[in-house]
């Protein structure tokens, strides 16, 4: 539907002889292309003019700019983020887009979630609600980081992350792509502290709003949870399901996020599928190979170290300090 809307946009753009309609119509492309990885949508980006443009090209290229370093961040694209971060804000600040401008910081701030530039980043979650107190559809960043932030850090009495409401308002009326993400890392909660049936429950119901949208890069977050809660749950029919459904529609999606997330849900569907007699075999087996390595390896661990699954350097009593 959004590509068959895009045709005539880009048409009605080509007759109209407009530059900023263009623009705007290509800032539009780019959007769509990189939510669902189009492996093209890296050119796209490079037609976006640059400084020498007009200012109504300028506030579209601007805008196009900071759209796709947010999705950068979500596909894993981190070290592409900053230089579109950079070009986009200073497209905004020189074409008086400042709405655009207070975007690249609230996708900045997922960034330092995304690799760990965690120190202080509460702090500048609060600065930039309260920057952007009457925009609260951009807030809705600084929130969802606040809100991970607290889960990480054992905060559980903080609100759900999501919408400045705490996600009790209705998804309508957040920003769309955390209307989709919202479940996800709220799925994230260790397993004691929820019900395995409630959280296959909401894995179910978030799962279904990332199949109808039929936007499969957008699932990275959702799917190993989802995966992990089915299968626990005892349905892993549908846990497999998931896997499956999540493979096909990735396709040839430039998306390093999602891939390794489909990587982690076939892991967690392996070991959650494991039969309990491999998992005995699988002991034994760890118990024979230490045995061979103290008589002839030169582990020299005591009877119990057994280097189950991971090589004697990392397992091995004996290879660490004062032993």
């Amino acid at each position: 539907m959004h590509r068959g809307w895009l045709t005539e946009a880009m048409a009605a753009a080509d007759a109209s002889g407009d530059d900023a309609m263009r623009t705007a119509v290509l800032a539009n492309r780019i959007g769509l292309a990189m939510s669902c990885a189009d492996p093209e949508a890296w050119e796209l980006v490079e037609e976006l003019p640059g400084e020498d443009a007009d200012p109504a090209c300028a506030r579209q290229a601007a805008r196009g700019l900071c759209n796709a370093a947010d999705s950068a961040v979500w596909l894993g694209f981190h070290t592409r983020v900053e230089g579109l971060l950079a070009e986009g804000r200073d497209l905004s600040a020189r074409s008086g887009a400042p709405y655009t401008e207070q975007s690249a910081l609230g996708t900045r701030l997922l960034q330092e979630w995304w690799t760990g530039r965690w120190p202080g980043l509460a702090e500048r979650c609060e600065e930039f609600v309260a920057a952007t107190a009457d925009m609260p559809f951009l807030a809705s960043d600084a929130y969802v980081v606040r809100g991970l932030l607290a889960v990480a850090q054992g905060d559980w009495g903080r609100p759900r992350p999501g919408c400045p409401s705490g996600g009790r308002s209705a998804g309508r009326s957040c920003p769309c792509r955390w209307a989709r993400r919202r479940p996800a890392p709220w799925s994230a909660s260790p397993w004691p502290a929820r019900e395995v049936q409630a959280a296959a429950e909401q894995a179910r119901v978030a799962w279904a709003v990332v199949a109808a949208k039929g936007v499969w890069p957008w699932a990275a977050e959702l799917a190993p949870w989802a995966v992990e809660a089915l299968a626990r749950a005892g349905d892993g029919a549908t846990a497999r399901a998931m896997v499956r459904d999540f493979s096909q529609g990735l396709g040839r999606g430039d998306a390093p996020a999602a891939r390794a997330a489909l990587l982690w849900s076939r892991a967690v569907l392996a070991e959650t599928e494991t039969p309990p007699d491999e998992e005995v075999r699988a002991g034994r087996s760890g118990t024979e190979r230490a045995g061979t390595e103290r008589s002839g390896t030169g582990c020299c661990g005591p009877p119990n170290c057994t280097g189950r699954l991971r090589p004697p350097t990392r397992s091995c009593p004996a290879r660490t300090p004062g032993h």
